[in-house]
């Protein structure tokens, strides 16, 4: 996520702070509807502070929320979503990288976090075992499908539903434990791999990582 799109996120959360409850609950809806929209994340925030806006000039004016969008908040946020251009093949590719890059970088770090310890007596090869590349199976499998399930149902990549919900995150984390628990017990060296080049790769998947965040919002 840009700098400029964190800002006009952050503004957009202080200021729903200003609306009385009922309405408040109302933009709540409104934001995870817009955040399932294929448009970047500076869009959706842009939408959110237009309709934050309308909603607290309403409010001034003393009228509610539902006077001001209607009875359907979903009918409301696609005919706003409408006027906004979706994402373009070079940004949903974007994306995608994105993802994958993600996931390498997880596996690697999940991989060098167990054999620390081990690292005085191997050095500098360290082995990949059974149970890691089980683990990283069951991670990979579990990315496509959520992949292909959030592309269904919200028409939008997951990884920009990663960046802008705690729930979405929290879909990984049992699959990551399941990751560590293949990786403790099925534990026969497939192969070894060079523990500098390693780090070096994870270090490189970070910056390129960061480097499309920037590109994408």
């Amino acid at each position: 996520m840009t700098k400029q799109t964190r800002l006009l996120r952050d503004e957009n959360e202080r200021s729903a702070d200003l609306l009385p409850t009922p309405d408040e609950h109302i933009f709540k809806k409104i934001t995870t509807y817009i955040r399932t929209a294929p448009i970047n994340a500076y869009q959706q925030e842009s939408l959110r502070r237009d309709i934050l806006q309308m909603l607290l000039d309403a409010e001034a004016h003393g009228q509610t929320a539902e006077a001001v969008i209607g009875a359907d908040y979903r009918a409301f946020c696609d005919s706003v979503i409408a006027e906004v251009p979706p994402l373009t093949r070079r940004e949903r590719c974007l994306y995608g990288l994105r993802g994958a890059l993600l996931t390498a970088y997880f596996l690697i770090a999940y991989w060098l976090i167990p054999i620390f310890g081990r690292l005085p007596q191997s050095w500098p090869m360290m082995p990949v075992t059974t149970g890691n590349l089980v683990g990283a199976a069951l991670v990979i499998l579990i990315m496509i499908t959520l992949s292909l399930f959030t592309r269904y149902f919200s028409h939008n990549p997951l990884t920009q539903l990663y960046s802008s919900s705690m729930k979405v995150r929290l879909l990984f984390l049992p699959w990551f434990l399941l990751y560590l628990i293949a990786s403790a017990f099925l534990r026969t060296t497939v192969f070894s791999v060079n523990f500098p080049a390693a780090v070096a790769v994870l270090a490189m998947l970070l910056l390129l990582h960061r480097w499309i965040d920037r590109q994408t919002d």
